[in-house]
């Protein structure tokens, strides 16, 4: 179903840079202004320097498409020198203990949603996808990767494993978080590319986490799919491929902040929820006191969700009756279709925002910034799966993988 091609990628050359550590950085669309300012004192050869360009409006574009034909004359950045798909290793740790994930890195040929070869997993907002556009256009390379997952595969998995034996061609902690660590290694024979390209034709591929960097090169792809000189070459995009039945590959928590506008209290809301929930008074310190009570809840395979005021705080667990009948997916989905419509029928104006941080939540809320922190617990990767492979989507912002790919290792020049 899905047509994928090694290439030989655009990546930095160690002569002319030193540490390739220094030179790579998150995904552009989870960096802060502060968090720039710092990962750019690493190097002037920073990638950041390329995926978020300074300039006013239109401009920076033109400013990033002028620094890359700079690096690339410079041979800052080269092409490699041969054509491969590339093993991608990450590294972490959770509560101390080391974890990776391993994925492989590849062109997948761009099709739209409808073809059903390449599923997305929620709706897109069309401003990032604007100013990616015009990024691409400026500069036609793909410099982030697009995160996708594929059910298991035995020869790929063998394939991955025998090679990620063999020393790395990179190998490094990134120097914006020294806690995690990337390797990465090529795959070049041709049996073993066949291999990979002839299993990955009988599976749908699954956006994790890209989606508008995906739409931007399918954008992109009708607009110059008919130039001679691109056709070959914007037929693709850069993708990050991912087995999804690795046990280290888990979805975190998104969770939601609730701001309301002349309301001095939820007993109105609280009043008609009673009716499906229990709620239940608890107190909440700090983040341990948040998780211990979700993991509860995961333990009994219970929908519930703990709401968190600055002077009060309720767990809503949902009874066994509506438990029984309501709609077979992940907790986000009562959140959204049930609780945020009455919050909002019960409120004339809410306001509602995004975070995984539960201490940034507690500590906001506390200030008075915000005035409702709701947590809950993340969809499992099964679930995504089911959802998305029959058809459906997941509302905005259930999904939050972690870590992330880094930006900069292997790109794709168009």
């Amino acid at each position: 179903m899905v047509d994928i091609t090694p290439f030989r990628g655009l990546i930095y050359n160690e002569e002319a840079i030193g540490d390739i550590a220094n030179v790579v950085s998150p995904p552009y669309d989870v960096v802060t202004e502060k968090r720039r300012a710092e990962i750019l004192s690493c190097s002037r050869f920073n990638i950041l320097n390329l995926i978020l360009p300074q300039g006013e409006g239109d401009r920076k574009y033109k400013n990033a498409s002028l620094i890359l034909n700079d690096w690339l004359d410079k041979k800052i950045l080269i092409p490699d020198g041969i054509e491969c798909f590339y093993i991608f290793e990450i590294g972490f740790r959770v509560n101390g203990v080391p974890k990776k994930m391993t994925g492989f890195i590849g062109l997948a040929r761009i099709e739209p949603y409808s073809s059903g070869k390449i599923l997305r997993h929620e709706k897109t907002l069309s401003g990032p996808t604007e100013d990616r556009y015009k990024l691409l256009e400026n500069c036609r390379t793909n410099f982030g990767l697009i995160y996708t997952i594929y059910k298991p595969h035995t020869g790929i998995t063998g394939i991955l494993d025998n090679r990620s034996r063999e020393l790395p061609f990179i190998n490094i902690r990134p120097c914006y978080n020294r806690g995690l660590s990337f390797r990465v290694w090529r795959i070049s024979k041709k049996v073993e590319i066949n291999i990979i390209k002839e299993a990955m034709r009988e599976k749908p591929l699954l956006i994790a986490d890209g989606h508008h960097r995906y739409e931007t090169s399918l954008l992109y792809k009708n607009r110059y799919g008919n130039d001679n000189v691109l056709i070959k070459t914007s037929d693709f995009v850069l993708t990050l491929f991912m087995d999804s039945g690795q046990e280290e590959l888990k979805i975190y928590p998104t969770h939601r902040i609730i701001d309301f506008a002349g309301t001095s209290g939820l007993r109105p809301f609280l009043s008609a929820a009673a009716i499906k929930y229990d709620i239940t008074p608890v107190s909440i310190n700090d983040v341990s006191d948040v998780t211990g009570i979700l993991d509860g809840f995961k333990k009994e395979n219970n929908t519930g969700f703990i709401f968190y005021m600055k002077d009060q705080a309720f767990v809503l667990a949902l009874k066994s009756l509506h438990s029984a009948s309501r709609l077979d997916g992940p907790d986000v989905f009562i959140l959204h279709d049930d609780i945020i419509k009455d919050l909002e029928n019960t409120f004339k104006e809410v306001k509602i925002s995004f975070s995984h941080k539960v201490g940034d939540i507690i500590g906001d809320i506390r200030d008075g910034i915000h005035d409702l922190g709701i947590f809950l617990n993340p969809p499992t990767v099964s679930d995504m799966e089911k959802i998305c492979y029959s058809g459906g989507l997941l509302p905005q912002k259930s999904t939050y993988f972690w870590p992330k790919p880094c930006t900069g290792l292997v790109m794709y020049r168009l």
